[in-house]
């Protein structure tokens, strides 16, 4: 999404809702919100890993992704999303959607 951001001094509060899938044994994934893509440094990585340690599993699991940034300058930020193997995990297959399922990003600046 594009986000008008519109003083130095606040932050931007973003969620994040979809359904998220580790396939693969002993795997994991990470799942990350990124502003102007970058992930936030302040205060950090917004995002999560999901581990899975079961080859025969294959669960679409629904989970949200909350999180504030600070230190963006204002004006207009492009909010997106990324996912990729987590630190430490070779390449895996990380899937995220499913079906027809609703998916939101949503932000608000917040001070």
């Amino acid at each position: 999404i594009t986000f008008t951001k519109k003083a130095s001094d606040t932050g931007i509060r973003v969620a994040w809702n979809d359904n998220f899938r580790v396939l693969g044994n002993n795997t994991a994934c990470r799942w990350e919100i990124v502003f102007n893509g970058a992930s936030c440094s302040n205060p950090g990585v917004i995002g999560f890993d999901k581990y899975e340690g079961n080859t025969s599993s294959n669960r679409h699991d629904p989970n949200s992704v909350f999180g504030t940034c600070f230190g963006l300058a204002a004006g207009t930020v492009a909010i997106s999303t990324k996912v990729y193997p987590s630190p430490g995990y070779g390449v895996t297959d990380c899937y995220t959607g499913w079906n027809s399922a609703l998916v939101t990003l949503e932000a608000e600046e917040v001070r």
